[in-house]
Formats: C-alpha cells, sequence, structure tokens
C-alpha cells in the first residue's frame, strides 16, 4: 500500500510541477506582453489568452482537487478560486490595454503558482511522515 500511494504522490508531483511552471509562464507573457507588442504585434491575440487561462485554471483545478481528497487541505483551492475570479474580471470588466490587466493577470497567475506550491509541500511532507512512520 505504501508503494502505491508514494507512486500516486509522485504523479501528482508532476502535475503540480507542471502546472507551476505553467502558472509562471503565463505571469511572465502577461507581464510582458504589453511591453513586447510594439516589437512583436502578433504575439498571441485574443485565442491564446483564452487557451491560456483555461489551461491554467483547469491544470490548477485539477491538481488542487486531487490535494484535497488526499489531505483536506483548503488552501490550494482556494488560490485557485481566487485565481479563477482575478483571471475572470480580468477577461470580463478590464479594457484590452489598460495598466491593471497585466497587474490583475500576474496576480491571478501568483494565485496558481501559489496552490501548485502548497500541494508540492504537503505531497513532499506527507511522503516524509508516511516514511518515517513505517520504519
Amino acid at each position: 500500500m505504501q508503494q502505491k500511494t508514494s507512486s500516486m504522490a509522485g504523479m501528482w508531483g508532476w502535475v503540480d510541477r507542471g502546472g507551476g511552471a505553467l502558472s509562471v509562464g503565463c505571469g511572465l507573457h502577461c507581464l510582458l506582453a504589453p511591453m513586447l507588442a510594439m516589437v512583436a504585434p502578433a504575439m498571441g491575440g485574443e485565442g491564446l489568452e483564452l487557451a491560456v487561462a483555461v489551461t491554467a485554471v483547469g491544470v490548477a483545478g485539477v491538481a488542487s482537487c486531487a490535494g484535497w481528497v488526499r489531505r483536506r487541505d483548503p488552501v490550494p483551492m482556494a488560490c485557485v478560486a481566487l485565481g479563477a475570479a482575478l483571471m475572470l474580471a480580468r477577461l470580463l470588466l478590464l479594457e484590452e490595454g489598460s495598466i491593471a490587466e497585466p497587474v490583475v493577470s500576474v496576480g491571478a497567475a501568483l494565485c496558481f503558482v501559489c496552490a501548485h506550491a502548497r500541494n508540492l509541500h504537503a505531497s513532499r511532507r506527507a511522503c516524509c511522515e508516511g516514511s518515517a512512520s513505517s520504519m
């Protein structure tokens, strides 16, 4: 049973690592896009923005739900909910090109990074506690 728990934790660790990297990339894109728009006008467009937002929310949501099932930790889900609310507010309420747009987008990406980091930390802590108790 310990082997199965350990392999599942390793699999979800990769999901959190990948999601964290995706969230950091999303934040960098949102931060740099306004500055690079003058140099490369075709840097993405609305379709790419929506695809990145949906992917970031989806990966963070799945990883946070898995963390909730394993550890009943509400913090990652709260971070994802806040990040998703910020993304939604950016898409629906902010004008494209406003100064608040990249700030809100980076805030949302940071929420996703925090959710993945919390899940990774909790997974490592659970694995260490599990291996210490089996000795």
